[in-house]
């Protein structure tokens, strides 16, 4: 290579986002430049020229002003201005003027979409342009992102690299030569630039090895599909939160054609963090005994302080504590099920009040109770009264009070088979007395956090046909609602 080419590229590669080009792609830019020099006071772009091409500056300053003249952008080394190949963005159009005598380098469009088309690393340098850009230099510029950061950022700015991925037709011996290769733990399995699927280490361990699946078999047999996938300016804090309530590790991020613009992957954003609620709930997911749990939770009144002094919403603090109580709840109830064994009948335990809300904090007192399905025989009680006993004291030990109005799994009342329940919620709605209003207030929000979840579908599509065209009852709910202001 030329002097002078490996100059250009030497430069290109200290700046973003070509420093996240692999080598190869560095080697064979310089040679798709143009060159121009602007001299001091010259209008950018130079009048009666039609540039097509990305403007990167080598040397020089240029400024970019509004139509009454105000500084809308200044452009100095290592600067872009995509808006020349992308349109107006955020940046707004304006009039440019070379401020200084300035060295351009020009790449063409066609070339500038090859590259953000095959390196998503490289594209969310654009897709955003001018917030996200920001928002990366930030990042880069603390070493890692802040609990505040992530409150406030997107989440294309948590990709680490450029995603690597399979054809569907490859092997699963390539798959895993692959992934050893490039050193990570995921490997999306993408077809025409749409995401098909996903391959993990668990997956090769649990879908190939453990089931006997040969190597020499397509990657589409062990890959898991039907994924829950994201945008890339989906805030940082709730994709995060996302992994934590689907327990899964990896979160691919896609645009609006379902086109894979990335993969975040939570352990390299949560080894940076002592205390947030996703490293916490990771935490507990993973507590052997009840003991153990207890010393998890006695982080969360430290967590929602941190959670506070970090400029959060009471929204996003209140979703945060109610992931991790969630995360408490279903671990004592797997801690429950192996202690007394598989339950006689299907049930589904259920969150009620705040936590289906997701509203609490970490001074929230419990509000649960149990739907069990209809083949629930009088001796099966023992064995639901036991596992709500064990996951209410658990969940007392762990600083989630008990309900002073007894509205807790513990309560016979609350632990009924669904035909009980279809007989509470049509009293509720045909006899909205001030006490039926309470009730209904509080067993109206209802989330399953456990269990069967059909059991709740079929309850719910029973009080939805009750009370829908139900007036009188929504007429009561309403002046109830009215009269309770929220205290300050």
């Amino acid at each position: 290579m030329e002097v002078e080419l490996i100059e250009i590229r030497e430069f290109l590669a200290k700046h973003p986002p070509f420093d996240q080009l692999p080598v190869d792609v560095q080697d064979t830019l310089p040679k798709r430049l143009t060159v121009r020099y602007l001299r001091r006071g010259t209008p950018f772009p130079p009048p009666g020229e039609l540039i097509r091409g990305l403007p990167i500056v080598r040397k020089g300053a240029i400024e970019i002003r509004d139509q009454v003249g105000d500084l809308l952008e200044k452009l100095g080394e290592g600067d872009l201005y995509p808006t020349l190949c992308l349109g107006a963005d955020e940046t707004l159009p304006g009039k440019g003027l070379a401020i200084e005598d300035s060295l351009i380098y020009l790449l063409p469009c066609d070339e500038l979409e090859s590259l953000r088309k095959r390196f998503p690393q490289f594209n969310s340098h654009f897709e955003k342009s001018l917030r996200l850009r920001l928002q990366h230099a930030i990042v880069q510029q603390q070493g890692r992102c802040s609990l505040n950061n992530l409150m406030h950022i997107e989440a294309a700015v948590l990709i680490q690299r450029n995603v690597v991925t399979i054809n569907p037709e490859e092997s699963i011996r390539q798959a895993a030569e692959k992934m050893t290769a490039e050193g990570v733990s995921s490997l999306p399995v993408v077809e025409n630039g749409k995401l098909l699927g996903i391959v993990t280490d668990r997956d090769l361990r649990q879908r190939c090895i453990a089931a006997g699946i040969e190597s020499g078999e397509k990657v589409s047999t062990i890959m898991s599909r039907d994924l829950l996938t994201i945008r890339g300016d989906t805030p940082a804090f709730e994709a995060l939160l996302l992994m934590t309530r689907h327990h899964i590790h990896h979160l691919p991020l896609v645009d609006s054609q379902g086109n894979l613009r990335g993969i975040i992957n939570a352990s390299d954003i949560l080894r940076q963090h002592s205390i947030n609620p996703v490293a916490l709930a990771s935490t507990i997911r993973r507590c052997p005994d009840v003991d153990s749990l207890v010393e998890a939770s006695r982080q969360l009144p430290e967590l929602q302080t941190q959670l506070l002094s970090s400029g959060v919403s009471a929204d996003q603090l209140a979703q945060a504590l109610s992931t991790v109580v969630d995360g408490l709840t279903q671990r004592l109830l797997y801690l429950a099920e192996t202690r007394l064994g598989p339950p006689p009948v299907p049930y589904a335990w259920l969150g009620c009040g705040s936590q289906a809300r997701r509203e609490q904090t970490s001074l929230t007192d419990q509000d649960n109770a149990l739907l069990i399905d209809d083949t629930m025989q009088p001796n099966d009680d023992a064995y639901f009264a036991e596992l709500a006993r064990f996951v209410s004291d658990g969940l007392a030990r762990c600083g989630i009070a008990y309900c002073p109005g007894g509205v807790m799994a513990t309560t016979p009342k609350w632990r009924q088979p669904a035909r009980t329940w279809r007989r509470y919620f049509e009293q509720w709605i045909n006899s909205p007395i001030p006490k039926a209003l309470m009730h209904a207030s509080i067993f109206f929000d209802i989330r399953v956090l456990h269990g069967d979840e059909s059991l709740y579908q079929a309850l719910k599509a029973f009080i939805l046909e009750q009370s829908r065209n139900n007036t009188i009852f929504l007429a009561h709910m309403t002046a109830n609602a009215l009269s309770h202001r929220p205290p300050l």
